[in-house]
């Protein structure tokens, strides 16, 4: 992560599409008397930055996603999770628990731990 010119936060991430790796930025815009931040092309989602010691792990960040319902008449959000980030290959799976208790605490019940079938890109 980093701040740009313009004040907004840069996430840059290296994944893995098919066999290619590709370089993925997202770019966050700082909302002025509020604590979410705004993902570019995605007004209507609120994104808010947790600090990796929420999950005892100072080399992540937490990142919150929300959107409203899709309708007036929906009660429930359209998307709310949480996503943890390390810039290590490996997470021991005390950090893990520690994220997975602090995210059902908060109403989070479900998780997904998307398979490590290849090596990391970097």
């Amino acid at each position: 992560m980093e701040k740009t010119a313009s004040g907004a936060v840069l996430l840059t991430g290296h994944m893995r599409k098919g066999d290619d790796c590709i370089k993925q930025n997202w770019t966050f815009h700082v909302q002025p008397d509020r604590d979410d931040l705004v993902l570019e092309g995605k007004p209507q989602r609120r994104t808010l930055l947790w600090s990796g010691s929420w999950a005892n792990c100072l080399d992540c960040i937490i990142l919150q996603e929300i959107e409203p319902p899709l309708t007036e008449t929906d009660s429930e959000d359209s998307l709310g999770r949480f996503m943890l980030y390390s810039r290590q290959a490996e997470v021991n799976s005390e950090m893990v628990a520690a994220f997975l208790r602090n995210a059902d605490c908060s109403g989070f019940t479900k998780s997904v731990k998307p398979a490590q079938e290849k090596e990391f890109c970097t």
